[in-house]
């Protein structure tokens, strides 16, 4: 399989599911590293519910980003 077609095969990811109208997801984004670095910023979470999708990151890299 080519690169170019791994790039348009569906989701097999479980957050691709639609989930049910009274169910809430947490997701982690930028969790890939454990190596601490002062490049890297932290994590942040992702919550869908109710139809919304709501990214919470206010972690150190958004207050350096802001200033």
């Amino acid at each position: 399989m080519s690169n170019h077609e791994y790039l348009h095969l569906a989701s097999t990811h479980p957050a691709h599911i639609a989930q049910n109208k009274d169910e809430m997801r947490v997701i982690l984004l930028g969790t890939g590293s454990s190596v601490p670095s002062e490049q890297r910023f932290g994590m942040s979470t992702l919550v869908q519910a109710g139809g919304y999708n709501l990214v919470f990151d206010a972690g150190r890299g958004a207050v350096i980003r802001l200033t």
